[in-house]
Formats: C-alpha cells, structure tokens, sequence
C-alpha cells in the first residue's frame, strides 16, 4: 500500500503549532495559579481565566475582518493575549473586593462601583494598548506583512477583553455572592431551627 508522510516544510509547521499550543495552554495554567495565588481565591481566578476564551469572540471578527489565517505568528498573538486581558477583569475584581472588604458594600453594589470607577482607566489602558498595536498591524517595514496577525489577534482581544471585564466578570461575580449569601442564609436558618429546638 501506499502512506503519505510530510516532511520539510509541513513537518516543520506541523511541530511549531504543536509547541505553540503547549505553550498557551501553559501560560494559561501559569496564570491562573498565579492569579488564584494573588486573589486567595480558586473561583475568583476562574472567572478572571474565563476572559480569555471569550476573548475569541474578539479575535475571530477580527481575523476574518483583516482576511488573517491560523499562523504561527497568530498563536504568537493569543499568548501574548493571555497576559493583557486578564488585567482588566484582574482591576474589577479587586477593587470590588477591597469596596466590599474595607468599606462594607453589599457584593452587587461593590462590583457595580467597581466597573463605574475603573471604567475610564481600562479604557485608556485598552486605547493605549490597540494603538501601539498599529504600527505592527499596518505592516511597515522589512517582513512586517509575516508579523500582522499578531496585532491583529492583540487588537480584537484586547477590544472584546474589556468589553467582557465590564460585562461578563461582573455577571459571574454577582452569580458566586448570590450563592454564598443564599448559602449563608440557609445555614443561618438551619441553625437558628436547632436553636429553637433545643430551647423547646
């Protein structure tokens, strides 16, 4: 029979996709133990990850939008992305804590305090970001063209990472105290039974 086997070239993309993609499910690994070591909290630093698959819904517009294929240069993009959009949901979260923490807020009110304080600084960061972006994304210079879909990738995942950190994050935070509140309340309610119970 017959077998086909690549080699060269094909061989050779073939095994830098595979290192590639080890290397953005490490950075992803690395950066939620870090995350959940920072926050002391193994939820907080799962809703925070989860900006960055979502961040896809930024950066598949975007590639089609720029005619941008799968490439090396693209997975480049997303790893590099794994470190910039977690920032943003890193900034709300924390400030929603310290608001709930130090001052006393109720969870929801703290993280909506949060998003409306820290609103103007993530725009400015993620504005700042995606134009230093440009440069690499118009392709000046010598292999410039090889090196777009990074800016790409970057642009639409910073763009749909802040979006998210606004939206999303915050969502997922009020969902996490909602069951711990109604958690609390059931002990509560429980304990207070066998309480009266015992009174009785």
């Amino acid at each position: 029979g017959y077998m086909i086997d690549y080699g060269g070239d094909a061989e050779f993309m073939d095994e830098t996709f595979g290192e590639l993609g080890r290397a953005l499910m490490l950075a992803i690994g690395l950066t939620f133990i870090i995350i959940a070591a920072i926050l002391e909290s193994w939820f907080f630093a799962f809703a925070i990850i989860l900006t960055v698959p979502l961040s896809a819904l930024g950066v598949i517009p975007s590639m089609l939008m720029s005619g941008t294929s799968i490439s090396m240069f693209a997975l480049i993009g997303l790893i590099m992305l794994v470190g910039l959009v977690v920032n943003n949901a890193i900034v709300v979260i924390d400030y929603a804590e310290t608001l709930r923490t130090e001052e006393e807020l109720h969870p929801y009110k703290a993280v909506e305090q949060a998003c409306a304080v820290r609103l103007r600084m993530l725009f400015m960061a993620i504005a700042a970001a995606v134009i230093s972006m440009v440069p690499l994304a118009l392709g000046t210079g010598q292999g410039g063209a090889l090196r777009q879909p990074i800016a790409f990738v970057a642009i639409g995942g910073l763009i749909a990472g802040g979006i998210i950190a606004l939206l999303v994050v915050p969502a997922v935070y009020k969902v996490y105290w909602n069951f711990r509140i109604r958690l609390a309340a059931r002990k509560d309610r429980k304990k207070a039974a066998i309480q009266s119970t015992n009174t009785v």
